[in-house]
């Protein structure tokens, strides 16, 4: 293609072959993509479906100058963007695929962000690392926010992004390694759940934890939170010197300090 060339297309549910096959391309210019396709919402990120738009004999080492394209995003949860380029597991295919908005690029549907709002009833599991990434001008490229009153569900344990703000709902890891680096706040009625791992993180606000399943979570972290601590199973260890301790319902699950002062809060409800 030459520089101020054009590709207008429109894509629907039915595109199953490429726009453009050719022994060679070379990319310029623009492309105007329009799309009639209902989008539906995966529950996880290892669900996400592409499109391919040029298939390529040889590697596709160029790139249009810019990409439009002209959709119905509204049934497309803000954390989802949609995004043009070369396919990064076959380079000799350009693609339109489906993304987190947490890596959006200048080919993207949106710009990058770190919200994920799930609504109710509804779950979201990310599998992909999350880490640091370019800041915006309205986000500063590593903190994760959670909203909506659903549940996002974090699975890896190389996770290297910042804080992470609870908003409203739960955010769910089965491993505390997957919660980042940074300082957790939770918000009131907001819940963090976890099963397992090391709890290094200074978490404070109005929410609760709840800790679930049959093995162990070591807390070491710096806490203020004062929403409450469910443990439903397992064993929660604290390693650290507490200087306030929310209460505690603990129902058929073992709680034990290696070296610790605080203070233990029974609901009436507590049977022994």
């Amino acid at each position: 293609m030459q520089d101020g060339s054009q590709i207008n297309a429109t894509l629907d549910t039915a595109n199953s072959s490429p726009i453009i096959k050719a022994a060679n391309v070379t990319l310029d210019g623009t492309l105007n993509l329009s799309s009639t396709a209902t989008f539906v919402a995966p529950e996880t990120d290892e669900h996400f479906g592409s499109i391919t738009l040029i298939d390529s004999q040889t590697a596709i080492t160029t790139d249009f100058d810019s990409v439009t394209l002209d959709a119905d995003t509204s049934a497309m949860p803000d954390y989802l963007t949609i995004n043009a380029g070369v396919d990064a597991n076959d380079n000799t295919n350009y693609e339109l695929s489906t993304g987190l908005s947490w890596y959006a690029g200048a080919k993207s549907a949106r710009a990058a962000h770190g919200t994920f709002t799930v609504d109710a009833g509804s779950t979201f599991t990310v599998t992909s690392e999350l880490d640091e990434t370019t800041a915006t001008s309205d986000w500063n490229g590593s903190k994760l926010t959670k909203q909506g009153d659903g549940t996002l569900i974090l699975s890896n344990t190389g996770n290297d992004y910042g804080d992470t703000e609870i908003d409203g709902g739960i955010l769910a890891a089965k491993d505390a390694a997957a919660l980042g680096t940074g300082d957790v706040t939770i918000a009131e009625s907001a819940t963090l759940a976890l099963s397992q791992g090391t709890l290094d993180n200074n978490v404070t606000g109005e929410g609760q934890i709840v800790k679930s399943g049959s093995d162990e979570l070591i807390v070491t972290g710096d806490n203020t939170y004062s929403g409450g601590t469910t443990i439903s199973g397992g064993t929660l260890t604290l390693t650290m010197r507490i200087r306030w301790v929310p209460g505690l319902l603990l129902t058929a699950a073992c709680f034990r300090s290696a070296k610790a002062s605080w203070k233990i809060r029974f609901p009436a409800a507590a049977r022994w």
